[in-house]
């Protein structure tokens, strides 16, 4: 188990990570597809091997990633790569990736 102690302009907050068990490979994330926080990624690089690699995208978490043009071209990509409306999309990261997800699953599906 490791900690990330993370401060903001709000407050101050620690994130634990867990080990989850090593899904890749078998097919449990097949259907997936994670946009990952580029922060996240740094911290915790195992977390890119739990996804297919052609069904993730990292990217930045900074409140000026929230834009239109950023959530096009992740559309762009999402369609590219085959997602279809049953399929998930995870966000891991925090609240700024989430939005992002959230809002191109809305646009897309």
């Amino acid at each position: 188990m490791s900690k990330l102690d993370i401060v903001s302009r709000l407050r101050a907050y620690t994130v634990t990570f867990e080990p989850v068990a090593d899904a890749a490979g078998t097919g449990a994330f097949d259907n997936t597809y994670a946009l990952i926080d580029a922060g996240v990624a740094k911290c915790q690089p195992d977390i890119l091997t739990r996804f297919p690699a052609e069904h993730t995208m990292v990217i930045s978490s900074d409140e000026h990633a929230k834009t239109m043009d950023r959530c096009l071209e992740i559309l762009k990509w999402l369609v590219q790569k085959g997602m279809r409306r049953n399929n998930r999309l995870v966000a891991v990261g925090g609240g700024t990736i989430q939005d992002i997800a959230g809002m191109c699953a809305t646009l897309l599906y």
